[in-house]
C-alpha cells in the first residue's frame, strides 16, 4: 500500500508507517545496515472494511505503559468517508476525535523539566507551543529519561484550535479561552502576545470558564 507518513520511536529502535488503505506498521529498525523485509507488527484499527488513507501518524512513549498512537484518517470509508477525524489509540482504548472542518495538523505536548522560578511546558522539538488549559493542570515532575508521557493533544482544524487532555482518564477537552471560534472560514494566520497583564489574562480565563464550564 501507498507509504503516507512515518514516524520515529522515541528510543530511535523502531518507526511506525502509515498507509492508504488505512493501516499502520511497525518496523524495526537494526543498527547492523541489516534491510528490514517485514514488519513487526500491521493492523488496520478501523478494517476489515474499506478505510481511508492515514494522512499522519505519531508514535508517543509513556512511562506508565502503553504508547500513544495518534493519528488522522484511517476511517471506514461507507460510514465515515466525509468526516474529518483524530483517532488516539493507547492499548485497549481508542477514542475517535471528529471535527467539523478539516484537520490541518496535530502535535503532542510533553513535560519538560521545571526551571528555577517558574513552569515550563514543551512541546514537540521545534513547536514551541505552550497550550493555556496546562496552565490549570498540575505541574509536571521531571521527565523520565527515555519516554515522551504526552500531557495534551493540540488539533488545528480550518475553523478552530482544539487542546485534550491526554493525563485525565476518558481524555477530555481543554476549555478554549477564547469564546467563540477563531473563525468562521479558513485560519490563515496567527499571533503570539507576550507580557499580557496579568488581569487581563484573569478576566479572559474567567470569561472563557463561563462559556464552556
Amino acid at each position: 500500500q501507498q507509504l503516507e507518513s512515518l514516524a520515529w520511536e522515541q528510543s530511535g529502535k523502531s518507526i511506525v508507517s502509515s498507509h492508504s488503505d488505512g493501516g499502520y506498521m511497525v518496523w524495526a529498525v537494526s543498527g547492523a545496515g541489516q534491510r528490514t523485509q517485514q514488519p513487526v507488527m500491521s493492523t488496520i484499527p478501523y478494517g476489515p472494511f474499506p478505510c481511508k488513507a492515514i494522512s499522519k501518524i505519531l508514535w508517543r512513549t509513556c512511562e506508565s505503559g502503553n504508547p500513544f498512537i495518534i493519528f488522522s484518517g484511517g476511517m471506514p470509508r461507507a460510514s465515515y468517508g466525509d468526516r474529518h477525524c483524530v483517532s488516539v489509540l493507547q492499548g485497549q482504548t481508542l477514542a475517535t476525535l471528529d471535527f467539523t472542518s478539516r484537520v490541518i495538523d496535530f502535535f503532542t505536548v510533553q513535560s519538560a523539566e521545571v526551571p528555577e522560578g517558574g513552569m515550563s511546558c514543551q512541546g514537540h522539538p521545534g513547536e514551541g507551543v505552550m497550550v493555556w488549559g496546562l496552565l490549570h493542570m498540575q505541574q509536571p515532575s521531571h521527565p523520565s529519561p527515555g519516554f515522551e508521557n504526552p500531557r495534551a493533544l493540540v488539533v488545528l482544524v480550518e475553523e478552530e484550535l482544539v487542546a485534550i487532555d491526554l493525563q485525565t482518564p476518558g481524555w477530555p477537552t481543554i476549555p478554549a479561552p477564547y469564546l467563540a471560534p477563531l473563525h468562521s472560514s479558513a485560519i490563515t494566520c496567527s499571533c503570539h502576545v507576550s507580557n499580557v497583564p496579568l488581569k487581563l489574562w484573569e478576566r479572559i480565563v474567567s470569561v472563557g470558564e463561563q462559556q464552556s464550564p
